[in-house]
């Protein structure tokens, strides 16, 4: 198994574990209101991890990812302007405004990024030879002469 595959899986392992907490949190936040506030921490940790995986990805030559970087950096632009109609009172407050930007959108973006990564890693698994944006050159230290 290469070092892209294992990537893809070490990725989705650790998505499968936060959104798990999250959508668990997220459902006990609907009975004791408390748990809302941890429910937003992590989707704050799940982006950061996505954002991070898709951005390591990208860069090593994966193009799958470009689009979903594309749509989180206009997703924080647009966020960035409503903050700053609401704070000049441009526009009213809202609870639905409130839902939208920061609860739905990113979760969407979340489960959007998760099924990226899954249909990415199963087709790695059934084809590896055809995964070009997976070939990730890692030099093996522990076989180099420096080390005799």
């Amino acid at each position: 198994m290469n070092a892209g595959i294992r990537f893809l899986k070490v990725d989705l392992i650790v998505q499968r574990i936060i959104l798990g907490v999250y959508f668990t949190v997220g459902l006990l936040g609907m009975i004791v209101h408390s748990f809302l506030f941890l429910a937003l921490l992590m989707q704050i940790v799940i982006g950061i991890w996505q954002v991070i995986s898709a951005f390591v990805l990208t860069l090593s030559g994966n193009k799958r990812r470009v689009t979903y970087l594309l749509a989180v950096v206009s997703f924080f632009i647009l966020l960035a302007c409503g903050v700053a109609l609401v704070s000049n009172r441009a526009i009213p407050e809202s609870v639905f405004l409130f839902i939208v930007g920061l609860v739905i959108v990113p979760m969407v973006f979340a489960i959007w990024y998760y099924v990226i990564t899954q249909i990415h890693y199963n087709e790695a698994i059934l084809n590896p030879s055809q995964n070009e944006d997976l070939k990730i050159e890692m030099e093996d230290i522990l076989d180099s002469e420096e080390l005799y």
